[in-house]
């Protein structure tokens, strides 16, 4: 036979600091998991905005992100001759060299400055993102100290709008677009010319990955590692 329900309310009033407990800790646990389960939905939506269905990233062997990465400028050129990558309408190999660094700059949140990711293109890199357009201004012009941002750059950091200049490498850049690319990350980037961004850091020939497009997706499958 069970106890009365009553029996159970009174004892739950009896022992109200075990009870309160008991629910706090259910609810944060529940809080944690809702978090938790936002924040990978965040990350995936995220980082399946920033991919391309026949589109490869290389590294160097061994590492599995682009800052702690380095392609040398003889392996460049033989991954960019490999069979099975797309070329553009002027038979351009879609092989991009692109390098990467981190400065830091003021923003609205923290004044004393925060990381920021910058990219380093040439004209093909950005061929090769055909969602990322421009909001404001223009593309930033190849062998210039010109500077794109992301749209999320430019909510949050006040030096990076159209018309101002950023400090960072040897010297200032001008801003001069601001650019969407979907949902991806690269709206939180800053994009400059990657020969100048090399000299700035002293990375002449060389940068930190290859991004390739496949020419079919049975050849996107295929083992590019050098």
């Amino acid at each position: 036979m069970g106890l009365p329900l009553k029996y159970n309310l009174r004892n739950l009033v009896e022992r109200k600091g075990t009870t309160l407990m008991t629910a706090i800790g259910i609810g944060l646990t529940v809080a944690v998991l809702v978090t938790s389960i936002a924040m990978t939905n965040g990350m995936n939506a995220v980082f399946a905005g920033s991919g391309h269905a026949l589109q490869v990233l290389v590294l160097r062997k061994g590492t599995d992100a682009e800052l702690n990465s380095t392609v040398s400028e003889e392996n460049y050129q033989i991954i960019r001759r490999l069979p099975g990558i797309a070329t553009t309408s002027s038979g351009e190999p879609m092989a991009s060299p692109e390098g990467q660094t981190v400065v830091n700059l003021p923003s609205v949140e923290n004044p004393n400055g925060m990381n920021v990711t910058v990219r380093g293109l040439l004209p093909v890199g950005v061929k090769m993102r055909e969602r990322a357009v421009i909001k404001q201004g223009r593309w930033n012009d190849p062998g210039k100290r010109e500077v794109v941002v992301g749209e999320g750059i430019a909510a949050r950091y006040p030096a990076a709008r159209v018309g101002q200049t950023l400090k960072f490498g040897r010297g200032t850049w001008d801003v001069v677009g601001v650019f969407a690319d979907g949902e991806s990350a690269h709206n939180s980037e800053i994009w400059a010319d990657l020969n100048q961004l090399r000299g700035d850091f002293e990375r002449q020939g060389g940068c930190n990955a290859v991004l390739i497009r496949a020419e079919s997706p049975a050849a996107s499958r295929r083992s590019w590692t050098r």
